[in-house]
């Protein structure tokens, strides 16, 4: 690979390495860096990109399950949170009823999963 800077003017010249000729390329990679013969980074930066954007649809792939499962967790500890509140208001609650959205609205909380939305929305 030769490097100039004209666009126009190219180096025609052939290398040679003990009288075999070398193959010509305009892009070499060395050391992870993507070289151009005219001094840009273009392929490297497209190359960068593309593989980023491959490991982010791995990750929102591998993840999703494992986030559902975290909010579950999450709204697990904010239900036993909300039943103490209601112990501690004198508020009677049923056992088998889960719906604390009365009691969170009276605190002004809002549920984890209400909360979630919100910044998908937002963000």
């Amino acid at each position: 690979m030769s490097f100039v800077r004209s666009r126009t003017n190219k180096l025609s010249f052939g290398y040679t390495i003990q009288g075999t000729l070398l193959e010509k390329v305009d892009t070499i990679k060395d050391l992870g860096i993507v070289y151009q013969s005219n001094f840009e980074f273009e392929v490297h930066l497209r190359a960068a990109t593309s593989k980023a954007f491959k490991l982010l649809g791995f990750i929102k792939r591998s993840t999703k399950e494992f986030k559902l499962f975290l909010i579950k967790e999450l709204e697990f500890v904010q239900h036993r949170f909300f039943r103490f509140i209601a112990f501690k208001m004198r508020i009677k609650i049923k056992y088998d009823d889960h719906d604390y959205s009365a009691l969170a609205s009276s605190l002004n909380l809002e549920s984890l999963k209400s909360l979630h939305v919100h910044h998908d929305l937002v963000g």
